[in-house]
């Protein structure tokens, strides 16, 4: 393990994927090409506005998440990600829209697995379809379209508008729903288990730092390596689905218990159910 570790942080450093920018460009750009010439941007073009009107809920695999809480909003629309059906034991709680964006490592861990994701419609990045070849179920997403050097500080972050050909990444699988959730036409979208806190992260140098943490996910909700939380680029992203979320009509509420994301507005989940839709 720790040798795959370290070979991940070198791969992850700046100087490396600086290095690497013109086969990592070039490799996007393929990978770019391959998707819009795939049935998968007309299938998702399928999906868009297909909620409006409605409201969803996003789940993020922090130590927060509690079954309880998801037994509440079983019957409502909702998003859960990467080792979230290992959750399932405890609830009855599915839910409607499953996706793993992260690396190809990653994706095998999860591809698995893939019996157990049990979702309406399952979302995974495009990068990573070769793991999935012959499951029926999945929507490939072009989800990681850009090269980016400093995947720490990443201050370029968009929002997507147009998702069927692009989605755009700030590092988290939760910024990733929240776009493909506004696609669809949910106008309030709410946030469970999204804790945003780490035992450890890394500045936007690249230098590690502690936390107040002591578990990143809810138990067995994380993977088979040690995580760093990817905390600028990630607030970026938050900030950057705020400011979208506030100009389109786009109510984004953080219903986590607890937890260290304070960009957007917070409700409890209980008011919010007994108030309805």
């Amino acid at each position: 393990m720790f040798a795959n570790q370290l070979l991940r942080d070198i791969k992850d450093s700046i100087p490396f994927r600086t290095i690497m920018y013109p086969i990592g460009s070039y490799k996007f750009n393929k990978y770019n090409r391959e998707y819009l010439n795939s049935k998968y941007p007309e299938m998702i073009m399928n999906l868009k506005e297909k909620y409006r009107g409605n409201r969803c809920f996003i789940i993020g695999n922090g130590p927060s998440l509690k079954a309880s809480d998801l037994d509440m909003i079983a019957g409502e629309f909702s998003f859960g990600a990467n080792k979230i059906y290992n959750i399932y034991d405890k609830t009855t709680w599915r839910p409607t829209f499953y996706i793993c964006m992260d690396s190809m490592s990653i994706a095998e861990e999860i591809a698995n697995e893939s019996d157990k994701i049990q979702a309406d419609y399952c979302f995974i990045n495009w990068q990573q379809h070769k793991c999935f070849e012959g499951d029926t179920r999945i929507y490939f997403c072009n989800a990681n379209p850009r090269y980016v050097i400093n995947i720490w500080g990443d201050d370029n972050v968009t929002f997507s508008t147009d998702c069927a050909r692009v989605i755009d990444n700030a590092r988290t699988v939760t910024y990733t729903a929240i776009q493909l959730a506004a696609y669809m036409g949910f106008n309030e979208i709410y946030l469970l288990g999204v804790d945003a806190n780490y035992p450890f992260y890394r500045d936007r140098h690249g230098r590690k730092h502690g936390t107040d943490a002591t578990e990143a996910h809810f138990m067995n909700g994380g993977y088979n390596r040690i995580d760093y939380m990817v905390k600028e680029t990630n607030e970026n992203g938050y900030r950057v689905a705020k400011e979208y979320g506030d100009t389109h009509g786009v109510r984004i509420v953080n219903c986590t218990r607890g937890g260290k994301l304070d960009v957007f507005e917070r409700e409890d989940l209980e008011k919010v159910l007994q108030r309805g839709y």
